[in-house]
């Protein structure tokens, strides 16, 4: 069992933000530096040494948070999410990015019209775009795998709409709310 050597409590400052979208609460503890955001898209949590901040005073943590690059935000939000939780499948991104292959090959002379019409009919009729994993399993063996060689490649991604609501959403009203406080 680990020795408790001592307890500290501190006071937070909390905003309740209503969106079309959803809803947050937002949490700064100003003495530890940990940031939270509890919200129906997801929830997040950073905690930073005030002392590292660059900023000083009993609005530190808030300076902080309203002055930082909102990509610089999003990174520490999302540090040590799981692969998952940071991109996902986009099946017609990926359909697309094929399709393209097909027409370029088709363009330089790699392949015949008749072939060009069996690859893009296979892709159409065969291929699962629901996920990644469903799309490596219905390509494998295919003629469209056989084409594509490395069909993993072909495989994009995008933000998933947590991720999407963090940014576009979340941070920003944070950070137009934290500026307003602090003038």
């Amino acid at each position: 069992m680990l020795e408790l050597r001592t307890i500290e409590k501190s006071r937070v400052e909390s905003w309740h933000l209503r969106f079309k979208s959803g809803w947050a609460v937002l949490t700064i503890d100003e003495k530890t530096g940990v940031v939270s955001l509890c919200s129906d898209w997801g929830d997040y949590m950073h905690r930073w040494n005030p002392a590292s901040t660059g900023k000083k005073g009993p609005n530190a943590m808030k300076e902080f948070i309203a002055g930082a690059s909102l990509g610089y935000l999003v990174d520490k939000f999302h540090y040590g999410k799981h692969e998952s939780e940071r991109y996902e499948f986009d099946g017609e991104a990926t359909k697309e990015s094929i399709k393209r292959t097909i027409i370029q090959s088709r363009i330089s002379g790699g392949i015949s019209i008749v072939a060009a019409r069996e690859l893009w009919m296979e892709l159409k009729h065969h291929i699962d775009l629901d996920s990644a994993e469903g799309f490596m399993q219905s390509i494998e063996g295919t003629d469209l795998d056989e084409f594509l060689d490395c069909s993993y490649e072909y495989i994009e991604t995008k933000s998933p709409p947590s991720l999407l609501f963090l940014m576009d959403e979340l941070l920003p009203a944070l950070q137009r709310q934290l500026k307003g406080e602090l003038g």
